[in-house]
């Protein structure tokens, strides 16, 4: 890793079985919770829940509501799954496959790294597949934003920067135009 980090959080989650489908106990108590907004953080393992109906082949068919309360949890966490190699179905029962091993992060961890990469390697002894993280050295180009004058120019020009504060979806103010 390059640089020097103080608060940098690596959690890893072992997920729990389902007893039926639809919202978890752990959901619902996890519902106020609030993220750590000032540090970089990652979180990785076993989720034991699918993000997309492809996530699972054989078994039950994936329902809207277990991608849902997946999605919203990663959402209010503010966390983004990292862009991956290796092998797609993470788990299986030799019936049953399933993606449900996967790794995440927050804007403050995209910032802080030059680069993360994720591999899920190929099963060993466990039904699961490893998830390898390394840090390979790739220097993170520096921001070039560029103003263009004649922007200003424009006569709805502050109306738009201003409702695009007023409208802000993340929590920069670039973000916050797209």
């Amino acid at each position: 890793m390059n640089g020097c980090h103080s608060n940098v959080i690596i959690a890893g989650c072992l997920g729990t079985h389902r007893t039926h489908i639809g919202r978890t106990n752990s959901t619902r108590k996890n519902r106020g919770t609030s993220t750590v907004d000032d540090a970089p953080w990652c979180v990785l393992g076993h989720f034991n829940a699918v993000l997309h109906p492809g996530d699972r082949v054989g078994g039950v068919e994936v329902t809207e509501g277990e991608i849902t309360d997946f999605a919203d949890c990663l959402l209010r966490c503010r966390l983004h799954e990292f862009h991956h190699t290796g092998v797609f179905f993470t788990w299986t029962n030799k019936t049953i496959w399933s993606r449900i091993d996967m790794a995440f992060y927050n804007d403050f961890w995209h910032d802080s790294f030059d680069f993360t990469h994720v591999h899920y390697l190929t099963q060993g002894p466990s039904d699961h597949s490893p998830i390898a993280l390394s840090f390979p050295s790739c220097p993170k180009p520096k921001s070039s934003f560029q103003f263009c004058d004649m922007w200003a120019k424009d006569e709805t020009f502050e109306a738009i920067i201003l409702n695009s504060m007023q409208h802000q979806q993340s929590h920069t103010y670039l973000g916050a135009l797209s």
